[in-house]
């Protein structure tokens, strides 16, 4: 004889076994997209990485500055980050203008 208890017992683990199925098929499908596109994984790793060192940069060590010396120093010190950036920036925007044109050409 098959109690109702018994039966909602079975019923949720075929519920929750499809459940992990399901999610483990969209776990699979994510990684295989982001597998076979390793170029525009590579790239977005490389911004995060760039945009992750200038927060660091400017909240970390001009923020101390701040903390530690005051407003002049700080202001100063934003002054010299960003002028010994600016070459950095520079070639950066070269480089990105460069990659536009070069896929604008292949494509033509």
């Amino acid at each position: 004889m098959i109690r109702f208890h018994d039966v909602h017992k079975r019923t949720a683990c075929v519920q929750s076994c499809t459940a992990v199925k399901v999610k483990t098929g969209a776990f699979m499908t994510e990684k295989k997209a982001l597998g076979t596109n390793l170029r525009k994984y590579m790239q977005q790793t490389r911004t995060r990485v760039i945009v992750g060192f200038l927060l660091l940069l400017f909240i970390i060590g001009d923020g101390l500055i701040f903390a530690l010396y005051g407003r002049e120093p700080f202001l100063m010190a934003l002054l010299c980050t960003g002028l010994a950036l600016a070459p950095a920036i520079l070639v950066g925007i070269f480089l990105w203008g460069l990659e536009i044109l070069t896929k604008r050409l292949r494509d033509e």
